[in-house]
């Protein structure tokens, strides 16, 4: 039976702190246009929870989160974190704009810039984050 050993490896680095303004929009840190991973981290009210997701610009994607949206994912994260920022909750965003993947044979730089690998990380950062016990925002069904 022939099967896939794969492993994917890259680090978050810290984009800042969301916060909200007067308007009911969020202030979002200054983010890289480069393709990545993205993950927002709400803490403070409800316990932790988080986000992750991708972009083919890290700036122009979560550009779609600072208010109201016609993309429906869009839009219903903008609700949650404006509605836990004004509870008082803290929002912080992390990203990743290189990654690898390891296989038997060696390791090869993983270009985001492909959906495909976009996706690859992505999902691999959310399992990791369902085996560490994390709490998602991300919809999944069982």
């Amino acid at each position: 039976m022939s099967g896939i050993d794969l492993r994917v490896r890259f680090g978050w680095s810290p984009a800042g702190e969301v916060k909200l303004d007067d308007a009911g929009h969020l202030v979002l840190p200054d983010l890289p246009t480069a393709p990545g991973v993205y993950r927002w981290t709400l803490t403070g009210t409800d316990g932790d929870r988080l986000y992750i997701g991708e972009g083919g610009s890290l700036r122009g994607r979560l550009r779609d989160y600072r208010r109201r949206s016609s993309m429906a994912t869009a839009n219903r994260l903008h609700g949650v974190i404006a509605a836990h920022l004004a509870a008082g909750g803290r929002a912080h965003l992390d990203v990743a704009t290189v990654a690898e993947v390891e296989r038997p044979d060696g390791s090869a730089s993983l270009n985001l810039a492909r959906r495909t690998a976009r996706n690859l990380a992505e999902h691999a950062a959310i399992a990791e984050a369902y085996l560490d016990g994390a709490i998602l925002l991300n919809r999944d069904t069982e």
